[in-house]
């Protein structure tokens, strides 16, 4: 996938410390992953168990990076590889988003500090419903499992101007309906993707660290273009460089 130096599965090969292990950062398509790895140095491919990643340097800190595909099934996959494989202290999502709030324009980055799979349940104008609460208890840890997620990471630096933190909707619905899209904006929603909730999800049940930054392409009644969304990764990757940076 990156190109490089290729290494075999070795059981506890990359078990480390705390102190010593890489961020993880996701990125959904790998137009997505162009810039990081345009600025990453001392990159090496590491291949495990048939998956792809590129580990290197970005702004005075380890990262892996790898590519997921579109939607909760491939974000959740990759996520739990990821934190498998390396146990990175922190995970990052970054792509690309539409805008539906009005306070939000192209260009803009958006950090989740909710974020929501709003096709889980029924979506009403006042957010999600799910009807069977009592099943929402996972079978493996024991907790109730939230309708919405959280950031864990703190960030305590002081953001550019084109920087807020938001509600995101994951929705696999492409393109969104002008119903849903009515329905998101009366419920508070800043911007719609297809991921983030899959990934805080998986970062919830393995206790991680985790943020979703997405950069914002378009808005949602407007036809994304493939420069649309490498921009938006630009600007998403402004603001990660910024949140990691020692």
């Amino acid at each position: 996938m990156f190109g490089g130096l290729v290494y075999g599965t070795i059981l506890g090969l990359f078990s480390q410390s705390v102190a010593s292990a890489p961020i993880g950062v996701i990125t959904p398509l790998t137009i997505e992953s162009n810039p990081i790895i345009e600025r990453m140095t001392d990159k090496k491919e590491v291949i495990i168990n048939q998956l792809s990643y590129l580990k290197g340097q970005l702004n005075g800190q380890d990262i892996v990076l790898t590519q997921s595909g579109m939607g909760v099934a491939n974000i959740s996959l990759i996520t739990s590889r990821m934190i498998q494989d390396f146990q990175p202290k922190q995970l990052y999502l970054l792509g690309s988003s539409g805008a539906i709030a009005s306070r939000v324009k192209k260009g803009m980055v958006v950090l989740g500090g909710e974020v929501t799979n709003v096709d889980f349940g029924q979506l009403t104008s006042h957010g999600i419903s799910f009807p069977l609460k009592g099943l929402l208890q996972h079978p493996q840890n024991k907790k109730p499992q939230p309708l919405s997620f959280a950031s864990n990471i703190a960030v305590n630096k002081k953001l550019a101007s084109n920087t807020v933190w938001g509600k995101i909707a994951t929705s696999e619905m492409l393109p969104n309906s002008s119903q849903q899209v009515g329905l998101l904006a009366k419920s508070g929603y800043d911007i719609v993707e297809m991921e983030g909730a899959g990934f805080m999800q998986m970062c919830w049940f393995y206790q991680k660290q985790c943020l979703v930054i997405r950069g914002v392409s378009n808005n949602t009644a407007e036809q994304i273009t493939m420069d649309d969304i490498s921009m938006s990764a630009k600007s998403a990757l402004a603001v990660f460089t910024q949140i990691i940076g020692k």
